[in-house]
C-alpha cells in the first residue's frame, strides 16, 4: 500500500519532470535538460527510499505518454529504466547510509544512470523510427551533454538536500520500515 506522502511527493516530482521533458522540448532536445529529472529522481530516492525514483519516473513517463502519444510507450519505458537504475545505483553505492546522505555517492549514482540510460534511449528510439538518426557528432554531443546534465542535477539535489531539506526531513533508509 502506498502512503499519501509517497504518492504526493512522487506525483509532484513526476508532474514537474513531465512538464519540462514533455511539451516544452520534444526529443531528443528535451534530453539535454536531464538535470531536472536527475535532481528530482535523486530527491525521490532520498525522501521515499528504494523505489522512490522508479515511482516518480513512472508517473512522469505516464504523463509524457499522454502528451506525446506518437512515441507509443517509449517515454514510460525509458523513464522507468532511468528510475530503476537510479534506485539500484543509489542502493549499490549506499547513497543513504545510517541516516546520512552522501553527496558524492549520489552524484556518482545519478551520473551512471544518465550515462547508461541516454545511449539506450537514443538507440531504441532511432531503431523504432521515432526520431531520425543524427550525425555522429550530434549524437556524441547529446550523450556527453546528457551525462554532464545528469551529474549537474545530482549535484544540485545533493546541495539542496544538505542546505535545505536535511533539517526538515529524514532520508528513508533502504530496508528500514517506519512504524507509527
Amino acid at each position: 500500500m502506498v502512503d499519501t506522502r509517497t504518492l504526493a511527493t512522487a506525483s509532484l516530482f513526476g508532474v514537474i519532470i513531465a512538464v519540462v521533458q514533455g511539451p516544452i522540448l520534444p526529443p531528443p532536445t528535451g534530453d539535454l535538460l536531464i538535470a531536472v529529472e536527475a535532481l528530482l529522481l535523486g530527491l525521490g530516492y532520498i525522501l521515499l527510499g528504494f523505489g522512490g525514483a522508479t515511482y516518480t519516473a513512472g508517473i512522469a513517463g505516464a504523463l509524457i505518454n499522454l502528451v506525446e502519444p506518437g512515441f507509443w510507450l517509449f517515454p514510460l519505458l525509458l523513464a522507468l529504466l532511468y528510475g530503476v537504475q537510479t534506485d539500484v545505483f543509489s542502493l549499490l553505492f549506499r547513497v543513504v547510509h545510517q541516516g546520512k546522505v552522501s553527496s558524492k555517492r549520489l552524484v556518482v549514482a545519478l551520473t551512471l544512470s544518465s550515462a547508461t540510460t541516454g545511449p539506450i534511449a537514443y538507440y531504441t528510439t532511432v531503431a523504432a523510427g521515432l526520431v531520425p538518426s543524427s550525425p555522429v557528432g550530434f549524437y556524441a554531443f547529446l550523450i556527453v551533454f546528457g551525462v554532464i546534465s545528469g551529474a549537474i542535477g545530482a549535484f544540485v539535489a545533493a546541495k539542496l538536500w544538505d542546505r535545505t531539506l536535511r533539517v526538515r526531513f529524514r532520508p528513508k533508509q533502504p530496508g528500514v520500515t517506519e512504524t507509527n
